[in-house]
């Protein structure tokens, strides 16, 4: 059987996302005492969930089994893992639990978030102007109460944009001309540079950029916090662009990463849960911001071996074929 070939340009994209998301979990320990670790924490969030969320709108098709493919690739893992982590955090964290599957644990919104999108593919894409809508749904979601983490509604509508127009990608939008690339990589620093100057300024609450509480939540007026959100989308799509034209497409260390970024996301947050219950990498010195920099690469070293992706495809396909197939 011929196995078709991958497209390296997002597997590299994709690993250099996880990188991101592994060291954001890790730094959040020291947030609210070191500028450098909010810093770190306030660009990273900026951009690297909406690429993957992007990414993911790019390889959805007009597809009538999307319904299927969002229950086998979100719902049953998002399942599983929610069982597990209860586990871990009964029986390794000994910590106290309320089972709320309607309530995303740590990290899995993302399942969720994704089995919305593909269950509802085929409808929403064919509405005209219908990212327009998402970006109006986006800044004014925050407005209302009932819009929380529950089933990771907020979140889901919030990234909508960049799975829409992670759908309407083409790669002939990348930039060929070398001065204009010269020109980006000047702008992406001053970017990250004038978003930190105002999150600064105006206290932006960390939990605007999470996207899962409402306005009325954030202790900051109505207003400013609609404006911060549309700049975050803003500048997200702005950077997300800016990367996706420096991004190589042949095979790198990278590409490993990102085929098996699924098994480094879900595998990372075990891992990020046992080190705060126990204060591994606690506080928010240097020496522990180089701690988490070597921590994240250990764990994204071994979580993209190809044993642990063996394992849950294997479980994953075999629970489904029990589920719906005869």
């Amino acid at each position: 059987m011929q196995i078709k070939d991958r497209d390296y340009f997002f597997d590299n994209i994709k690993g250099l996302m996880i990188i991101l998301v592994v060291l954001g979990h890790f730094v959040s320990s020291g947030l609210y005492k070191n500028s450098a670790y909010i810093s770190i924490w306030y660009s990273i969030y900026l951009f690297h969930m909406p690429m993957f969320i992007f990414i993911a709108g790019y390889f959805t098709k007009d597809d009538k089994d999307n319904p299927k493919k969002a229950v086998k690739n979100f719902l049953i893992p998002y399942i599983i893992v929610s069982v597990i982590m209860y586990a871990f955090k009964l029986i390794v964290l000994k910590q106290n639990i309320d089972i709320e599957f309607l309530e995303p644990q740590y990290g899995l919104w993302f399942l969720i978030s994704m089995f919305w999108y593909k269950l509802a593919y085929n409808g929403f894409i064919k509405i005209k102007g219908i990212f327009i809508i998402s970006i109006i749904l986006a800044i004014l979601v925050g407005l209302d109460e009932s819009f929380t983490n529950l089933a990771a509604f907020s979140r889901t509508i919030v990234f909508l944009p960049f799975f829409i127009a992670g759908n309407k990608f083409n790669k002939k939008y990348i930039v060929k001309n070398k001065l204009i690339k010269f020109f980006m990589i000047l702008i992406l620093p001053m970017l990250f540079c004038v978003f930190l100057y105002f999150c600064y300024k105006y206290d932006l609450p960390m939990g605007l950029l999470e996207s899962s509480i409402p306005y009325q939540n954030l202790k900051l007026d109505i207003r400013i916090s609609m404006l911060f959100r549309s700049l975050v989308i803003f500048l997200g799509f702005l950077i997300i662009y800016i990367i996706l034209n420096f991004i190589p497409s042949k095979k790198t260390i990278f590409s490993l990463l990102g085929r098996n970024s699924i098994i480094i996301y879900l595998g990372h947050l075990f891992v990020i849960l046992f080190c705060r219950k126990y204060g591994i990498l606690a506080g928010c010195s240097y020496i522990t911001l180089i701690k988490c920099l070597i921590a994240t690469v250990l764990v994204v070293g071994v979580l993209c071996l190809p044993v642990f992706k063996k394992i849950y495809d294997f479980v994953i396909n075999k629970i489904y074929s029990l589920l719906f197939e005869e």
